[in-house]
């Protein structure tokens, strides 16, 4: 986690380093911690449903994270797109 005296930076066009904004921070902040809630949701929660071991279940929680976030992430997308 950043500190008061820390600056976050971001690698532009060329490989200049320019600090990120607030913004930026803030969704890449958003998308951890959502990463993280779903793999904690997986790891913790899915013994409790009582499923059968497979591979077509194996393959599909290690999917559906990825595929979750990227409809969120494209939905967020939008958003933005159709407020400018």
């Amino acid at each position: 986690m950043a500190t008061a005296g820390m600056v976050l930076l971001k690698r532009e066009t060329g490989g200049i380093l320019t600090p990120m904004n607030f913004s930026e921070v803030t969704f890449v902040i958003k998308v951890l911690v959502l990463s993280g809630a779903l793999a904690a949701g997986i790891k913790y929660l899915a013994p409790y449903l009582m499923l059968e071991p497979s591979l077509r279940l194996a393959v599909v929680l290690l999917v559906a994270p990825a595929v979750l976030m990227a409809v969120l992430l494209w939905l967020q997308s939008r958003s933005l797109n159709n407020d400018s």
